[in-house]
């Protein structure tokens, strides 16, 4: 005789990050007053999708002068399936410290899960060379490590500001009369000027 037992198991992200899941069955009973045990186990593997991308923003699209601080938003988002540990953002352009996390470690474990974006801001601050490149490029890399030890591919993207070198607009006066007489010759303004 026999008898067929069902059972479940709820997957955890613990179980996908480990690659497996091991479950092992234990009958236990009793014949003729003798007690016996059995037991099977099954090893179960996970499909593991260890992917990441990394998207650099620029709040300025221009810049027009010495000085000018060109601010960042750049967000790493987990699009597989494994958590990711040990996450480092760098950005080799930016200011010295600018660079700082902003939010989206939603559990606060300092892990990046799976479908968590992390949020991060950095400045640029704008160079002699780059008024004489006429424009400035930068890139940010992540890199991370898999549950299993191994890194993950970094991921990186760059953002180009160019100089905006536009001639200045000059306003003159709306309005300007000119009189003229056989004595006098004078040009009439509306319009205040401000030295």
């Amino acid at each position: 005789a026999s008898q067929t037992i069902n059972t479940t198991h709820n997957v955890t992200q613990e179980d996908i990050n480990r690659g497996y899941i091991n479950n092992t069955a234990t009958a236990t009973f009793t014949y003729s007053g003798v007690p016996y045990s059995r037991e099977d186990s099954e090893r179960i593997t996970s499909v593991v999708n260890a992917s990441w991308t990394l998207n650099k923003t620029a709040v300025e699209r221009n810049f027009r002068q010495l000085g000018d601080v060109i601010h960042y938003n750049i967000t790493v988002q987990n699009t597989g399936n494994v958590s990711i540990s040990g996450v480092v953002l760098t950005d080799p352009g930016a200011n010295a410290g600018s660079i700082r996390y902003v939010s989206g470690d939603t559990n606060g474990n300092r892990i990046l899960d799976p479908r968590e974006t992390w949020r991060y801001a950095a400045e640029h601050t704008i160079t002699a060379g780059n008024l004489s490149a006429g424009q400035y490029t930068n890139t940010a890399t992540v890199n991370g490590t898999m549950p299993d030890g191994n890194a993950m591919r970094p991921a990186s993207d760059s953002e180009t500001v160019s100089l905006n070198n536009q001639p200045p607009v000059i306003d003159c006066p709306d309005n300007i009369t000119t009189n003229t007489s056989s004595t006098t010759n004078y040009v009439e303004i509306d319009d205040d000027l401000e030295a």
